[in-house]
């Protein structure tokens, strides 16, 4: 019966499964903009950036420099600018607008009441005994006598009522803040000896008194040109990004879409008429602007239909906060949703769902147990889960890194001892296992940052485990995308040497350090992809026919349409290097989208070619660094790829494991504990569910402070915490079968998060707290395993590059079929010579195989668009050089083709053409025979006679007999042929045009 009831429904819904529509809050809102492009302000062309969009890296520095060009170029700005700038360094003046373009609220906190004159005087009385407390000190406390000097000279300053010295006494509070206010017994002694009534002050309030003082006195004139300079930069940047840069970024997406359904009804009305329902998942990750378009399409009138709203959500997962996720804008938005929705109370349910259908009941228990007795997460025992498995499961492990003998280890050690110890874990799983592959598909490897995924990584690959990092930020470390990018710049740049000699060194070229050597002797770097000079002779080096290519690429990039360039760019990368040992295509898909986001970028003019690309490289040159962005990864989460998975806790989100590893248990717990770190900007939502938002930001060396600031600091400090203790569920509930805590170090039980757990009672440590739930193991520093492969991965040095390299280069060049072949060879094959030859020699040998380079091309281009002529004409021959001018410098073949073209019109084989019906010129062949894929291009194809007769052009003299290779150009081109003909007969030919008479 029940069955049936649910298979008639899911009857009914598929009815309505064209309706449905499954998209992200991101993409549904820039849909929504697209419908409504007038309305919301868009014109037509722009770009809709992703997340992570390569096209922009960093579109806020571009709108704050763009703002700063458009200030030198308005006198008022340009006044405004000049009072301020001896006050505010450039710096500061960027950081603030960079803050407003995501925070245009701070311009409305600016406003700065002067202290009135008792609050001075409390303040001045309070430093005189704060002075005389540190006078107390011994004598040989000399820092403490130097601070109370300073603070006494710079009071007694103010006293007497000399020019910045309220600025000097905020500089002796920002140098030695510390020395007065940290001692305890120092200030208390001087809170002690004020008067009756006496006030005393905070560091951080003495601090907002003395900058209120500054900017309403000495500094008032620049303070109030700053803010009609601040107010002036939030009105033009409202529409900034669409008008300069052609971009609607990620996430003025939602700020768009939220305020176009709040100020047009009809817009508003429109997109609920589409809705007839609303099912939100993920919902504890949702900020308060996307609850605003949640709202606006829920709410409505008494005349309008209701929109059922249906959240699914765990306020135990949400870990997004980074992302501005705020768990308590999502519980008002739940509170609140009958008055919101307009409907009643009674019609609104809550379903909690308990039942675990993952996890094994051993896991279950631990989990219950630890987020209700040792992390306690708010109101767990409500919410405990509850197994539906219920086979047997190993008990949860924690293993815990032995102590060292002597001395500590550095936090770089740790965590390479916790990745061996991974390492170990992985390799007797897979010895347990009857399948090697599916077992590598049952492990996931999480970790709290990327700083483990650096040291796991290599532990792996020493072990010989194949592993995915799924989601890790390492995409600029990859050597395939600096290949691609250097290849762009090369290509661009003829002066940037770096792009060229790496890019020689690539597997694009594969040439070693003497044969660069021997070319930069004789060829500057700028002219080696930009020049016409001869190359120089190398023996054997099949590169030198890449290198001509390259011109060619370097020379076509002014003439033809970016597209186009770029498909021949993709042609250029040889497919077969990179694909070999990925039999994913990942290398292949990354270059691929460093092409693409370069043709976006290029296409939407925000930002010049070049300047792209040097940002790019930029990114790049980040690498190893701690604060460096380089870039989302391409990342392959299908569990069918038979390779343990590894990454960040956050990443895993909706991820399952049989065999789930946590590396770094104690750095995450760690992040349960309120930290001291310091926001400029704190943006939260408060447990009532109202907004609160404050800022402190330097100006002229000082911060400027809103109201309520360290209040919203300090609550948002314990909001991160409380995510800490998220983010240790999040990570336990992703195993299914087997679950092994790994720690780098013993976590303190005097002071953190398990304090309290084992502070009480009977239990004496942290095996008692956690009973019987979980063994805790202890593991000494291991060994590394021997290293058989090459498997590097990400690339930071000479040395790691070439042994990634050169072992798929010489795999290459052994297969006996690469990826893509083309049957059409060299026309003019270089001869054998001796490295011994006489250099003038070796230059008349380059120069003329050049001239006859030179001259195909010419005579290519001419029959490719008079071949059919009665004769040759020198006007045409004209035009056509003057068409290639941007190619490059064809002086050199120019009599040669002239010649081969006087030759050609009027021979057999000219009669020939203009007596059959020419059917094609230049035709692209695509073909795949014999496992082989194969590609090229028809000179010519003409009908004679009934057959279908195929051309391919060579402007060398024929040879007494044809090579191998034109043996094969001629029998797939043949092949080629019968798959157009329509079954006539068809031949293929090769027409050798000489300065002689054209043989055929």
């Amino acid at each position: 019966g029940d069955f049936a009831a649910l298979a008639r429904g899911a009857a009914a819904l598929a009815e309505c499964a064209a309706e449905l529509q499954v998209v992200t809050l991101h993409s549904f809102a820039a849909s929504i903009l697209r419908r409504h492009p007038i309305a919301a302000g868009i014109p037509p062309g722009v770009e809709f950036a992703e997340e992570d969009d390569g096209l922009l890296p960093d579109p806020a520095k571009r709108l704050v420099d763009r703002w700063l060009e458009r200030v030198l170029a308005d006198p008022k700005l340009r006044t405004q600018l000049e009072v301020v700038l001896p006050v505010v360094p450039l710096e500061e003046q960027r950081a603030w607008g960079i803050a407003l373009l995501d925070h245009p609220w701070i311009a409305d906190g600016l406003h700065l009441a002067r202290p009135v004159e008792r609050e001075l005087d409390e303040l001045l009385a309070f430093f005189r005994a704060l002075a005389a407390a540190l006078a107390s000190s011994p004598a040989h406390h000399r820092k403490i006598h130097a601070a109370r000097e300073d603070l006494s000279a710079a009071c007694a300053d103010v006293e007497k009522g000399r020019g910045g010295a309220w600025r000097a006494l905020h500089r002796s509070l920002g140098k030695h803040g510390g020395t007065w206010f940290d001692p305890p017994k120092i200030v208390s002694k001087a809170v002690g000896s004020l008067d009756p009534g006496g006030r005393w002050f905070g560091k951080d309030e003495a601090r907002r008194l003395l900058v209120r003082q500054i900017l309403t006195t000495d500094l008032a004139k620049e303070w109030n040109f700053w803010r009609d300079h601040v107010r002036a930069f939030c009105r033009w940047a409202k529409d900034a990004a669409i008008h300069e840069l052609n971009l609607v970024t990620f996430d003025e997406m939602i700020r768009r879409a939220a305020e176009l359904l709040r100020n047009d009804p009809e817009a508003r009305k429109a997109e609920r008429e589409r809705l007839w329902a609303l099912l939100v998942d993920e919902f504890q990750d949702t900020d308060p602007v996307q609850l605003d378009i949640l709202r606006s399409l829920l709410s409505r009138r008494s005349d309008e239909p209701e929109v059922l709203g249906f959240f699914v959500g765990d306020a135990k997962q949400s870990i997004y906060r980074f992302r501005n996720a705020d768990l308590p804008a999502v519980a008002a938005f739940a509170r609140d949703y009958a008055s919101a929705a307009g409907v009643s109370v009674e019609t609104v349910r809550e379903v909690t769902l308990r039942a675990s259908f993952r996890t094994k009941p051993q896991i279950v228990d631990f989990v219950n147990h630890f987020f209700e007795k040792c992390v306690p997460l708010p109101d767990y025992a409500g919410d405990r889960l509850e197994a539906v498995r219920r086979e047997p499961a190993p008990s949860v492990e924690w293993r815990i890194l032995s102590p060292k003998e002597e001395g500590k280890r550095s936090a770089e050690e740790s965590r390479r001892a916790a990745a061996q110890e991974v390492a170990r874990l992985i390799r007797a799983h897979l010895a347990s296992a009857q399948n090697r592959e599916d077992a590598l598909r049952e492990v996931l490897v999480l970790v709290p940052t990327q700083a483990e995924i650096n040291a796991l990584l290599p532990a792996l690959e020493e072990a010989e485990i194949p592993a995915v990092s799924v989601g890790t930020r390492s995409f600029f470390t990859r050597p395939e995308v600096l290949d691609a990018l250097n290849l762009l710049l090369a290509l661009h740049h003829p002066l940037d040497a770096v792009a060229v000699v790496a890019l020689l060194r690539s597997p694009l070229f594969g040439c070693s350090d003497p044969e660069i050597h021997a070319l930069l002797a004789k060829t500057p770097p700028a002219k080696i992809f930009h020049g016409n000079q001869p190359l120089p002779e190398v023996r054997e080096a099949a590169w030198l026919g890449r290198l001509l290519e390259a011109r060619e690429l370097a020379r076509a990039r002014l003439r033809l349409p970016l597209a186009e360039w770029l498909g021949r760019v993709r042609g250029f990368i040889p497919e077969g290097v990179y694909a070999a040992g990925d039999g994913e295509g990942r290398a292949l898909a990354r270059m691929e989208r460093v092409l693409e986001d370069f043709r976006r970028a290029a296409e939407s003019g925000a930002i010049p070619p070049l300047a792209w690309l040097l940002d790019q490289r930029a990114r790049a040159d980040g690498a190893g660094r701690h604060d460096a962005d380089l870039g989302e990864d391409l990342g392959v989460s299908d569990e069918r790829a038979p390779a343990v998975r590894v990454m960040t806790i956050h990443k895993a989100k909706g991820l399952e494991g049989k065999f789930v590893i946590v590396n770094g248990w104690t750095k995450t717990l760690g992040k349960c504990d309120p930290s001291r770190e310091t926001k400029e900007i704190v943006r939260i939502t408060a447990e009532d569910g109202k907004p609160l938002r404050a800022f402190s930001l330097k100006w002229g060396g000082m911060r400027v402070t809103s109201e309520g600031y360290a209040a919203a600091l300090d609550q948002d400090r314990r909001m991160q915490a409380e995510e800490g203790r998220r983010l240790l569920y999040v990570a336990a509930t992703r195993a299914r079968d087997r679950l092994v805590l790994v720690s780098e170090e013993e976590p303190d039980l005097e002071k953190g998060v398990l304090s309290e757990a084992v502070s009480g009672g009977e239990m004496k440590g942290l095996q008692d707290a956690l009973g019987a739930h979980a063994a805790i193991a202890f593991f000494d520093e291991g060994n590394p395993a021997p290293r058989v492969g090459d498997g590097v991965r990400t690339v930071r040095d000479a040395e790691g590059y070439a042994k990634l390299w050169k072992p798929r280069l010489d795999a290459v060049k052994s297969a006996p079929a690469p990826l893509m072949r083309r049957p059409s060879a060299p026309e003019h094959p270089e001869e054998e010579e001796s490295f011994d030859a006489e250099d003038c020699v070796a230059r008349r040998r380059a120069t003329a195989r050049e001239t006859a380079r030179l001259a195909g091309v010419l005579v290519h281009a001419y029959l490719e668009r008079h071949a059919r002529d009665a004769a040759f004409e020198p006007e045409k021959f004209a035009r056509v050089l003057e068409s290639k001018a941007e190619e490059g410098e064809f002086s050199e073949g120019r009599a040669k083709a002239a010649k081969i073209l006087g030759a050609f019109f009027g021979s057999p084989g000219h009669a020939r053409l203009r007596a059959g019906r020419v059917l094609s010129q230049e035709m692209p062949v695509y073909l795949r025979t014999n496992g082989e894929a194969w590609n090229g291009v028809l000179d010519l194809v003409f009908e004679e006679k009934g057959r279908i007769v195929g051309v391919d052009f060579k402007t060398s003299p024929p040879p007494s007999s044809l090579p191998p290779e034109y043996e094969v150009q001629r029998r797939v081109y043949t092949q080629a042929l019968r798959s157009i003909s329509g079954g006539s007969e068809v031949e293929f030919e090769f027409w050798w045009l000489t300065a002689k008479e054209s043989e055929g």
